[in-house]
């Protein structure tokens, strides 16, 4: 099955794309404090937006796993050689719980 895929629908996908990206930037800029409850949020969005999606569509879902999976590894690399720490963690945590959620 081929998608033609046309000028204004590809500007039009790369839109949406962008204002879920700023969305999902706003929710984590005022929510990282309360991590669990962000991961919560940020995982009901995924179960619920790819719930049709994930089952027909593969590359979908393997994209999300390998994304979520290395963009963690970069995040606990960077942490551990001190690039970079997050703050206002409970406990003595250095890696917030929404983190690999919002890599997928």
């Amino acid at each position: 099955m081929s998608i033609l895929l046309t000028k204004k629908s590809v500007i039009n996908i790369i839109v949406i794309t962008f204002i879920k990206l700023i969305i999902a930037g706003f929710f984590i800029g005022f929510l990282h404090e309360h991590d669990l409850i962000l991961a919560l949020v940020l995982l009901a969005y995924i179960l619920l937006s790819f719930k049709k999606k994930i089952f027909k569509d593969k590359i979908l879902f393997w994209g999300m796993v390998f994304t979520g999976l290395f963009g963690t590894f970069a995040e606990l690399w960077g942490i551990h050689n001190h690039f970079w720490f997050y703050h206002d963690l409970s406990q003595v945590r250095t890696f917030p719980y929404w983190l690999p959620l919002a890599w997928a």
